[in-house]
């Protein structure tokens, strides 16, 4: 049997673990200094400086000691004014001539002729003697009284109306017939009615209430048999409601 490997407590293993890892971290610092250090001397090589700038300085007196250009002065001409000819003035001499005294002339006055007598007509037209006159009357303008369109007729729309449903019933009466099986029974009764006119003057909505079914049903074939009623007057609103009663005697 092998003997047992001697063990490494744990701080020593923390230890040899710290000097291989500070190792690899100096080992990878080395390599970067080492590449850095490779490329900044290649750029060097590559691009040499540049060469140094030689700057003169001039003193002044070596400006003094140049030598400046003569200039040489321009001729001045002196301008040529042309010479005028002689001008020859001609005097006039006037004469003076003395007037001679003229000898004044004598007026003759003319002769007046005698006045004559003069006669003077003076003629007196006769003034129109002023009358008095009447006052004239002022005439008064006449003025023209306004027209006034006569009032509009007061349509009674409830007797227009009553005249209508009157009318309209009396068309439905002659349609109108007794039902045999009714007068067997002696059946009597009234039965109220209510219906709608159109602008065509047929009925329509047509309700009927009251008395036995068949004076309803003998109702409501005289209403069918009535149509067309006869148009609403225009005063009338559409549709017209008409509500009656329809009576059912024996003795009529």
């Amino acid at each position: 049997m092998k003997a047992d490997a001697p063990s490494i407590p744990a701080t020593g293993r923390l230890l040899i673990w710290l000097i291989a890892m500070f190792l690899a971290m100096g080992v990878h610092i080395a390599l970067v200094a080492a590449v850095e250090w490779v490329q900044t001397h290649e750029t060097a090589q590559k691009d040499p400086p540049p060469p140094p700038l030689e700057v003169f300085l001039v003193t002044p007196k070596q400006v003094e000691k140049l030598p400046q250009p003569i200039m040489k002065p321009k001729p001045v001409v002196a301008p040529v004014i042309a010479a005028k000819p002689p001008v020859t003035v001609i005097a006039k001499v006037e004469k003076k001539v003395r007037p001679t005294p003229s000898k004044p002339k004598r007026t003759v006055k003319p002769k007046t002729p005698p006045k004559a007598a003069v006669t003077e007509v003076v003629t007196v037209t006769p003034q129109p003697i002023n009358t008095p006159t009447a006052p004239q009357p002022i005439a008064t303008p006449i003025v023209a009284a306004a027209v006034t369109p006569p009032p509009a007729p007061v349509v009674d729309v409830a007797a227009l109306k009553h005249d209508y449903m009157r009318r309209a019933l009396a068309l439905i009466e002659q349609q109108k017939h007794y039902p045999r099986s009714a007068r067997r029974r002696h059946m009597e009764g009234d039965v109220l009615v209510e219906l709608d006119v159109d602008s065509t003057g047929h009925a329509c909505n047509i309700h009927l209430s009251g008395a036995h079914a068949a004076l309803q049903k003998a109702t409501k074939t005289a209403i069918a048999d009535a149509m067309p009623l006869q148009l609403p007057p225009e005063k009338l609103t559409l549709p017209l409601h008409l509500r009656f009663v329809m009576q059912y005697r024996l003795d009529s």
